[in-house]
């Protein structure tokens, strides 16, 4: 079932068949909703916690397609941490202050050099064990695509991960 679902986000996604609804939102809002959704499913070794940066920003996207994106990160994230950290939020990127950087980092087992350039192809897995289509990565990417962003991954086997997803937003006048 799993894996039918995840084929078919990918072909709604890919043939402009399913629908993005753009508003303006709190990303502040939006990870905190997310850290509420993950305390249910805590797990005692595994601190998961919102990093938030003191100030708010607003940036227009589809805040569901966007929680499915750091949700999908924070659940790999899981498969691969046995214990220490999770943490996610967002960071306001100092030299390009038309962009903002959504972050998921983990104490997990971390990703081989070689397997960094595949990981966002359908149906790749790094640990054919593990559970999972190979579709999730895949389908943050195609999504991170139509928000007008970019993902990457940074990671050293043994020492974690880090994924993000790079979205461009505007400032918006202080009243």
């Amino acid at each position: 079932v799993r894996l039918i679902d995840d084929i078919l986000d990918l072909s709604k996604i890919e043939s402009n068949t399913i629908k993005f609804t753009y508003s303006n939102y709190s990303l502040k809002s939006i990870m905190k909703d997310i850290e509420k959704e993950q305390v249910v499913k805590n797990v005692p070794e595994i601190e998961i916690k919102a990093i938030l940066p003191d100030d708010d920003i607003y940036i227009t996207t589809d805040a569901t397609r966007l929680k499915q994106v750091i949700c999908n990160f924070i659940n790999n994230a899981r498969k691969f941490t046995e214990e220490g950290y999770i943490h996610f939020g967002y960071t306001v990127d100092s030299i390009h202050a038309d962009s903002v950087h959504v972050f998921v980092e983990d104490t997990g087992s971390g990703i081989p050099q070689e397997c960094q350039k595949e990981i966002f192809d359908r149906f790749y897995k790094v640990d054919t064990f593990k559970q999972g289509t190979g579709l999730g990565l895949s389908i943050c990417k195609t999504i991170a695509e139509h928000l007008q962003g970019e993902i990457s991954v940074e990671s050293k086997v043994g020492k974690g991960s880090c994924f993000s997803v790079t979205l461009p937003f505007k400032r918006q006048a202080e009243d």
